[in-house]
């Protein structure tokens, strides 16, 4: 069939991209030392803790306390804007 069309169905290739940025979170959260030094272990480790549903989650569908975590989140992050 070389006229065939090549498509990639959205929701596995989603459920990989989730699964890699909970596993990112997660080994950080684990392991805070591997942050950048200006990074205190002990605060990326609170902003860490609990955050899944704020990470995962689109931005513009979090209310009031994801937003808050999300926003923990990124001023720990290492590559954060």
């Amino acid at each position: 069939m070389p006229q065939a069309e090549i498509v990639a169905d959205r929701f596995p290739v989603m459920k990989l991209v989730t699964d890699e940025l909970n596993q990112a979170r997660n080994a950080f959260r684990r392991r805070p030392e591997d942050l950048p030094e200006s990074v205190a272990p002990e605060a990326a480790k609170a902003a860490l803790k609990n955050s899944q549903y704020a990470v995962l989650k689109p931005e513009e569908k979090l209310t009031d306390q994801p937003v808050e975590k999300l926003a923990a989140v990124k001023a720990v992050a290492p590559n954060s804007p």
